[in-house]
């Protein structure tokens, strides 16, 4: 009969155990924290980027050359799909320099594997040359559109971060 039920007893004894050891360990309690209250300074540099971001519309985009034959319309989509990464990226320049809006103009190309390169900035009023570096980097490393089979398409666009949300 313990032949048969040995299985079970040891199964049993391994449960117990568990148990035991369960209602033994103490919960962990944090220490006490001996760091100052941050300082009303410290409190407003953290303060996220509450601003919008304004992708252009159809209108807006003002096409070179499109030997590619892509459809504008559809490109536009894609354009204003890319609206949280330009946002996120402006979000690091108005904590350094303030809440003045961010107007610039883009002159993009889209190659025939669909990769973006950033030809020049036209315009801008952001004054910050670390800016405008990451955004040329963001936009060509992350930026890809659908292969056409030869050609180009070859436009402007512009771009403006608001400082902030309004509806």
């Amino acid at each position: 009969m313990i032949r048969r039920n040995f299985p079970l007893i040891v199964l049993s004894l391994v449960f117990l155990g568990l148990l035991n050891f369960i209602w033994q360990v103490q919960p962990y309690k944090m220490p006490p924290s001996h760091e100052s209250e941050p300082t009303i300074v410290e409190q407003e540099k953290s303060k996220p980027f509450t601003g919008r971001m304004d992708m252009p519309n159809l209108d807006d985009i003002y096409v070179l050359d499109n030997s590619a034959g892509r459809d504008v319309e559809a490109l536009e989509k894609y354009i204003q799909g890319r609206a949280a990464g330009l946002h996120w990226l402006g979000q690091e320049h108005f904590k350094k320099k303030g809440a003045d809006d961010i107007r610039l103009g883009l002159h993009l190309v889209v190659d025939s594997l669909g990769v973006f390169t950033c030809r020049e900035i036209l315009f801008s009023d952001a004054d910050d040359e670390a800016f405008e570096q990451k955004l040329r980097e963001h936009i060509e490393y992350f930026w890809r559109y659908k292969k056409s089979e030869n050609g180009v398409t070859d436009f402007w666009i512009p771009l403006r971060w608001k400082a902030k949300y309004t509806k």
